[in-house]
Order: structure tokens, then C-alpha cells, then sequence
């Protein structure tokens, strides 16, 4: 983290609780008001590719207003890096929850997935395949027991073109559709039901 700076916006950067291939996620804390903590996605990348789905990745959120996806707050550019804050899940993620644990009871885990599968219906009902769904990207607030779906970064909205690359494949590993293998292009959102399926098998 040594190469960010020491605040963005309104916030003061504290430390580092997250890494995607091209980004960090960061615990912040607003500068005057003392006890609201974000989480900020840097994107540590300049290609021009990388910013648009990194923007695309904001957008598209910000516009699925549920319960069970994680809020974004606000997005921006701070020379040289564009940022999005988003409200701080202080549990983390499913996968973090499972190495910690292991395997989970069966209540526990028909919650949690009750509440992505709730969560990917309303994305799929406003036109979004997320494409990603992984145990990597639900988060699970400890504290309070909401369960999130997170990380929309390589999410595709029915009817607008996409940045794609016909025959590449897209997503996490053991987490993949039959489709998934095929390209990215092909994935649906019966393909992220698919992938769903298989983080309840992995929590149970």
C-alpha cells in the first residue's frame, strides 16, 4: 500500500483489507466524521481498458439498490488513481468465513445463500449478469449477519456492448459454467445460477 497516498477525498486510508489482480481495497475512515468507516476500491491500473470496466464496475452498482448488494457511495479520480468507497462489510468475504470455519451448518448456509440468490434475481431482473459469482464475492458482515454480493467488475447489462473479448474466459477458477469454459460472451444468467450452485455445495 505503500505507493497510495495517504487520504482520497474525504477519507484517511488506514490499511489494506482486500486485493483483486488489478486493485486494492482499503479501511478508511472519514476525516471529520470520526466513526463512519468505508471500504475504497483503488484501481491500480492505467489502461484505458482497465478504467472503463473499473467506472463500468461503479455504475452499474450504484444503480442495484438492494438489501443483499454492497452500497457505493461515491466514485472518482485522485491523480493518479480512480477510486470507488463503498460501505465497509466488517465480517468479509464467504471465502475468508469458510477457511476460517470450514464447512457451515445447514442454517447458516441456506441464509446465505437465500440472500445472494435474492440478490442475483434482482440483478437479473434489471438486465445485469454478474459472472463472477464466487465465494470470493459475497460478503458476510459478522457483526450484524447481513450477507452481500459484491464485486460487479467484469458484470454485463443485456442490450449494451461489452468490452469482452470473444474466446476469452472470464471469472474464478471452480467456480465456472460449461459456458464459462466456452467464452465469456456466452455466459448467461442461467450461468451465474450455475456458479451459485456450486458455492452452496462448497459451504456445505
Amino acid at each position: 500500500m505503500s505507493n497510495l497516498p495517504e487520504r482520497i477525498g474525504n477519507y484517511q486510508l488506514e490499511r489494506q483489507i482486500g486485493r483483486g489482480g488489478m486493485s486494492y481495497v482499503v479501511l478508511a475512515r472519514h476525516r471529520t466524521l470520526r466513526t463512519r468507516q468505508v471500504a475504497i476500491k483503488v484501481l491500480l491500473s492505467q489502461d484505458a481498458e482497465w478504467i472503463e470496466r473499473f467506472t463500468r464496475e461503479a455504475e452499474i452498482t450504484s444503480q442495484l439498490r438492494h438489501e443483499h448488494i454492497v452500497p457505493i457511495y461515491d466514485h472518482g479520480y485522485q491523480a493518479p488513481f480512480y477510486y470507488t468507497v463503498m460501505e465497509y462489510v466488517k465480517g468479509g468475504s464467504l471465502r475468508d468465513l469458510l477457511s476460517e470455519r470450514g464447512r457451515l451448518p445447514l442454517d447458516q448456509a441456506a441464509y446465505i445463500f437465500r440472500c445472494a440468490a435474492t440478490a442475483l434475481d434482482y440483478a437479473h431482473a434489471h438486465g445485469v449478469i454478474h459472472r463472477d459469482i464466487s465465494t470470493g464475492n459475497i460478503l458476510v458482515d459478522q457483526d450484524s449477519k447481513r450477507v452481500f454480493l459484491a464485486d460487479f467488475g467484469i458484470a454485463r447489462e443485456s442490450g449494451k456492448t461489452v468490452l469482452t473479448t470473444v474466446n476469452k474466459v472470464m471469472g474464478t477458477r471452480g467456480f465456472f459454467s460449461p459456458e464459462h469454459i466456452t467464452s465469456a460472451t456466452a455466459v448467461t444468467h442461467l450461468s451465474d445460477l450455475y456458479s451459485l450452485g456450486v458455492v452452496l455445495f462448497v459451504m456445505l
